[in-house]
């Protein structure tokens, strides 16, 4: 039995190689029949934008986005995570009212490309979510300070409970600062 599972096998594989090696003689005639002339600058290998900025070939500007009308739920973290769909997200800056530390319904994000930062904001421009609209535009970074704008982006914001305000208030003083 072993000898006649032995013999199937070995036709199995013969069978198998002269399969693929009639794929490779049709594969070879179609090239051949299908021969075009050439053009020139036909051969050249197509450069990618990140082999580009690897190579130093270009210089890609980062883009800054604006978006207003940003439901409420929608903070840092989801924001962070929405946006990186449309490619590398480098900051993000959500608004908060400083008394309550609620978000005030805006945000900036900078992306690594102009060009992605163009493209999230015409897609996110109109865009219905959660009853909010939300409106978008490319902001120009030569009219913006953007380390002005992003300054402690990485910060979280913490709202004083009003027992850490009331216990900084009762704190222990010193002389110096009674006397003020």
């Amino acid at each position: 039995m072993a000898n006649i599972i032995d013999e199937d096998d070995d036709r199995l594989i013969d069978a198998e190689d002269s399969s693929s090696d009639d794929e490779q003689q049709q594969e070879e005639e179609a090239e051949q029949s299908l021969s075009l002339p050439s053009v020139p600058g036909s051969g050249k290998r197509k450069i990618k934008k990140s082999e580009m900025k690897r190579n130093k070939l270009i210089t890609i500007q980062p883009g800054l986005i604006r978006l207003s009308g940003l439901p409420y739920g929608f903070f840092e973290r989801e924001l962070y995570s929405y946006f990186s769909q449309f490619g590398p997200v480098t900051r993000l800056k959500l608004i908060r009212s400083k008394k309550t530390g609620g978000t005030r319904g805006y945000a900036y994000i900078e992306f690594e490309d102009e060009d992605v930062a163009r493209i999230a904001a015409e897609t996110m421009n109109g865009y219905l979510m959660f009853r909010s609209l939300i409106k978008s535009r490319v902001m120009d970074r030569t009219k913006v300070d953007t380390e002005k704008l992003f300054k402690n982006w990485k910060r979280l914001f913490t709202v004083k409970t009003p027992q850490q305000k009331r216990a900084l208030h009762n704190r222990v003083k010193s002389n110096e600062q009674i006397e003020k």
